[in-house]
């Protein structure tokens, strides 16, 4: 099993996971939002992979007592590949083995001796066992506690998360970007710190409106940084500008014009024009519309309804861009 670490972007919020084999080297091996570490808790809490931690460890004292470890093994490659895709499924499951590794190898060379003294064998047997019972029964508590908060939208409190004597306290106020936290052997620097980095940051849950996936932010933005629901926002708040103009009737009034002016440029377009001509009709049609859009908001600014002589005014422009349309057009073809 891997060497895990793995260091936190407070400004990216993301989790870098490493696999270190010496301190000068190590690979980057995963990266995960914040939002990913909820999805993966959710999974976690939803799935069967505690059930199938269980069936490892049940495997584990069955084959201690037998002295055996190849079905161990089997089973541990065919989780590590079903765990692949959560990180703290992948932990739980890299700590256990790794404990039951650093077990069988002293039961293997304390053996030798207990073998040639009556009783001793035993005793060794019950205490590895003891050993792999008790970080089996540490995985389960943090992770039940862990899952407890995530199913509360990581509603925490300080004393909650700093309840390791301080210990996960000290390293943040560190405030070292570079550190490097170690869950080899133990879960609680994965969980604690992450929760740490929550509260700290004052991060809350909220729901996408688009996807209706959980999301972490300071307060409720409605969408979450998903490119297709960033892209639906953009699209609701489009829609909604539109619809705030359609209300107001002198920005309806200009919006009215403009397409009309834009509709005639786009037919000319189609007409295989020189692009001189095309630039000429395009000045007029600015000038039109910017002489029309002052015009509006002389009315606007004065709170002067909309009558007849404004109307007037907008269709004496829409006549002479019509009219430039029009002799340019018998103008430039032949």
């Amino acid at each position: 099993m891997k060497n895990i670490y793995f260091k936190i972007d407070v400004f990216k919020r993301e989790l870098h996971f490493f696999s270190v084999s010496s301190p000068t080297k190590k690979e980057l091996i995963h990266t995960y939002t914040f939002d990913d570490m909820m999805y993966m808790a959710e999974d976690y809490a939803t799935g069967d992979y505690q059930k199938k931690l269980q069936g490892l460890y049940d495997l584990m004292m069955e084959q201690i007592e037998n002295k055996e470890d190849e079905q161990v093994q089997a089973l541990t490659k065919q989780l590590e590949k079903e765990f692949k895709k959560n990180i703290f499924a992948s932990v739980c499951l890299s700590i256990l083995y790794g404990t039951y590794q650093k077990q069988e190898d002293i039961l293997n060379r304390l053996g030798i001796i207990g073998s040639f003294i009556d009783g001793i064998s035993q005793k060794i047997t019950l205490h590895i066992k003891d050993n792999i019972e008790s970080k089996f029964s540490e995985i389960t508590d943090l992770m039940n506690n862990f899952i407890d908060c995530a199913n509360n939208d990581f509603q925490h409190t300080p004393e909650r998360i700093f309840k390791s004597d301080g210990k996960y306290i000290l390293e943040w106020n560190k405030r070292d970007e570079n550190m490097l936290y170690s869950v080899s052997e133990f879960i609680e620097p994965l969980i604690y710190i992450f929760l740490a980095y929550l509260y700290i940051g004052n991060l809350k849950v909220f729901t996408c409106k688009h996807c209706g996936k959980k999301y972490f932010d300071n307060f409720d933005k409605g969408y979450c940084q998903k490119k297709m629901c960033q892209r639906a926002e953009e699209k609701e708040i489009n829609k909604m500008v539109r619809a705030k103009r359609k209300a107001d009737p002198y920005k309806s009034l200009l919006d009215n014009f403009g397409l009309y002016i834009r509709q005639q440029k786009h037919k000319l377009t189609q007409k295989n024009l020189s692009a001189d001509v095309i630039a000429q009709f395009d000045d007029e049609k600015n000038s039109c519309y910017n002489k029309v859009k002052m015009e509006i908001s002389i009315y606007q600014n004065s709170g002067k309804p909309i009558d007849d002589e404004l109307e007037s005014y907008i269709d004496e422009q829409k006549n002479y861009m019509k009219n430039l349309y029009d002799t340019l057009l018998s103008v430039n073809i032949q």
